[in-house]
């Protein structure tokens, strides 16, 4: 789609858009059926764009595009049935705003209003379809989805366990479980859908219908394992899912002088963007699997084939589509799967819950990118400390956020609270009292100027006398090595700790002069000050 200039004049803004056209309409507010309307019949025509705030004279009337505005937008878009993708962006026409709401054409099924209505754009008009001229554009835009087609696989190469399974899941009855009178099959061979669920060998019809993960140590192209799974693809995804699961395992962290292992990545998190790029992936890029990068600070997921319209990365929560909606489904009554359209929100939600950095999403064209990052602002020792407190019950979930500037030794009030966790002021009052009550905090001041300070019960847990007892076993790990010196993975090993966490404590020993560093990268090696250079 093009992209509006963020400031027009008048003259250039009539010259763009000298009145209504086939591709072009004026609307002088966010009307929530007229402007469903004009994205149908734009979504069933050759697309076109929806300039709100603008007269039926081209008169420019102003409407700003508000977070309200936008979510509008995204419901009357989700409420019309198959529309185009599409996008919004705001440009000022002599200072005055206007919102932009372009539509592509439709791909696949014909787009219809919320109430069933199929329109076409005809000059300035979005005109109703009937009759014949409805069945030829319906005619026209359907196709066999793909998962539909048939194969070359016949139907006895379909696993009987396999079948069982899913005839049970899905609560078929006799005449249904025949794979003739199923989704999986057409004329006694294996359609799309049934050679991905019911066969064990799915990549001798389909090409790279499986997942590869790939290892990287570092930030080169070079990877250091690869692994491919292949055969049905909820075994696809299950073993997958299992395997970087292990990969990952978890970050280690010392609360006070006990060691906490804290999962690098919410399992549901890794599990929904597995799935997501294996159910919704386009499986006519045959040469292409989906791909899995294990990189030592995030988890990269590439699935073949960009989003389905109307969904956009802009969109992406507000949105649902699937290419395979008979795959989403099946793995949907297997469990597999989470409800429709609850994937995306699951895995930023989820991120959010374990502190991590969210997930982003990106659409090449020719691919979608979900980047999971393995970390964020918050370290691996709060989040473990945070983990410990809520599993123990003295922290409750939604007040973690406000445990973060505690442990770094700032005081909370009132204020901050409300601010923290968008909540009111008796609400946030009674949430410093549960702090209080819990020992995490001590009080200071009266009524509304109190403050709150992290308790020594806190920082003792958070710190304790662990770093101390991390400094002399280091020391003494490198006295003992003599003049061979010691690594970072020496360290990490020692105490099982993470590389920056070891990276970090190396560091400070060096700059308060109790050891000497010498080398670069992996030739890094530290030495006890006692050892002569």
């Amino acid at each position: 789609m093009g992209t509006e200039p963020f400031l027009l004049s008048l003259d250039d803004f009539i010259r763009r858009y000298p009145g209504e056209s086939q591709t072009v309409e004026f609307k002088r507010g966010l009307s929530r059926n007229k402007v469903q309307e004009a994205v149908v019949a734009f979504s069933n025509s050759q697309g076109g764009v929806v300039l709100i705030g603008v007269g039926d004279d081209g008169e420019i009337i102003g409407h700003t595009l508000t977070e309200s505005a936008i979510q509008d937008i995204h419901k009357l878009c989700g409420a019309a049935y198959s529309v185009g993708r599409y996008d919004t962006s705001s440009v000022l026409v002599d200072d005055i705003p206007v919102t932009v709401l372009r539509v592509e054409s439709g791909q696949g099924e014909l787009s219809q209003t919320s109430d069933g209505r199929p329109l076409v754009r005809r000059g300035k008009m979005n005109v109703a379809l009937t009759g014949s001229e409805l069945a030829a554009l319906a005619a026209e835009r359907s196709r066999t989805r793909y998962e539909d087609g048939a194969t070359e696989a016949a139907t006895d190469l379909a696993d009987e366990h396999l079948v069982e399974i899913v005839s049970r899941e899905l609560g078929w009855s006799d005449r249904e479980r025949d794979l003739g009178e199923s989704w999986f099959a057409d004329r006694g061979v294996l359609t799309v859908l049934g050679c991905l669920v019911l066969s064990v060998e799915p990549h001798t019809w389909l090409g790279k219908a499986y997942v590869e993960v790939f290892r990287y140590p570092d930030e080169s192209t070079e990877y250091d394992r690869r692994e491919r799974f292949d055969g049905p693809v909820a075994g696809q995804i299950e073993q997958a899912t299992e395997f970087i699961n292990d990969e990952l395992g978890f970050a280690m962290a010392f609360v006070g002088v006990r060691r906490v292992e804290v999962p690098k990545l919410p399992p549901k998190v890794l599990r929904e963007a597995i799935t997501n790029a294996v159910g919704h992936r386009d499986y006519q890029r045959n040469g292409t699997a989906v791909v899995v990068e294990l990189r030592p600070d995030r988890v990269v997921v590439r699935s073949p084939g960009s989003l389905v319209s109307p969904v956009t990365v802009e969109n992406i929560r507000e949105q649902q589509a699937s290419r395979n909606p008979r795959l989403m489904r099946v793995l949907r009554a297997l469990r597999i799967a989470d409800d429709a359209g609850r994937g995306v929100d699951t895995m930023i939600d989820e991120m959010r819950a374990a502190l991590l950095d969210p997930p982003t999403f990106e659409d090449l064209g020719n691919s979608v990118v979900v980047t999971l990052p393995l970390g964020g602002t918050v370290t691996v020792e709060e989040r473990a400390l945070i983990h410990e407190l809520e599993g123990s019950g003295t922290l409750r979930a939604d007040e973690r956020r406000l445990l973060i500037p505690l442990l770094r030794g700032e005081e909370l009030d009132n204020a901050t609270v409300r601010r923290l966790l968008g909540i009111e002021s008796h609400q946030a009052t009674r949430a410093l009292q549960r702090l209080a009550e819990s020992g995490l905090v001590s009080k200071a001041g009266r009524t509304s100027a109190a403050t709150y300070r992290p308790s020594s019960d806190l920082r003792e847990r958070l710190h304790g006398n662990a770093l101390e007892d991390h400094e002399r076993r280091v020391l003494r790990l490198a006295r003992d090595a003599g003049s061979d010196g010691i690594r970072n993975a020496d360290v990490r090993s020692l105490l099982g700790v993470e590389r920056e966490a070891a990276r970090s404590l190396l560091t400070a020993l060096v700059d308060r002069g109790l050891l000497r560093r010498e080398g670069q990268r992996r030739a890094t090696r530290y030495f006890h000050r006692a050892e002569k250079a």
